[in-house]
């Protein structure tokens, strides 16, 4: 998946000692918030985390996953540590999935086109089956 310039140009900005204060303030956040690491694979997914947030790069996680809510968590002020326009952002790539209704498929819609048909959607391989059938 090609990533926006704006975002690799905003995490190519950050300075090392900038990353690093950064990946201790989410590592603290998600420690104090998730309670363990070992739930829903928060520990792995932070990991990936935090090479991407050392390196300047990207990791991708999909739009389930359990330290996307831990890390969208709001303060008891109600206000977030990381709101939507805070640079750990551009280090996270959200990958939005879809369920085809005829294969039962979970696809990544980023990769995969979907049909509509009413309120049904078909993968792309669902769809072009179900041309050749009607043909």
């Amino acid at each position: 998946m090609q990533r926006c310039v704006y975002y690799e140009d905003m995490r190519n900005k950050e300075s090392l000692a900038d990353r690093m204060e950064l990946a201790v303030k989410v590592y603290d956040h998600v420690l104090q918030s998730a309670g363990s690491f070992e739930e829903e694979d928060i520990g792995a997914d932070l990991a990936y985390l935090m090479g991407a947030i050392l390196k300047s790069g990207y990791v991708e996680f999909d739009d389930d996953r359990r330290i996307l809510e831990v890390l969208a968590y709001l303060e008891g002020n109600g206000d977030r540590v990381f709101p939507p326009e805070h640079v750990l952002w551009t280090f996270i790539e959200i990958m939005t999935f879809k369920v085809c209704d005829s294969c039962g498929a979970r696809c990544c819609t980023a990769e995969t086109v979907f049909y509509a048909h009413g309120d049904l959607s078909y993968c792309e391989m669902c769809w072009d089956s179900r041309l050749e059938v009607t043909r």
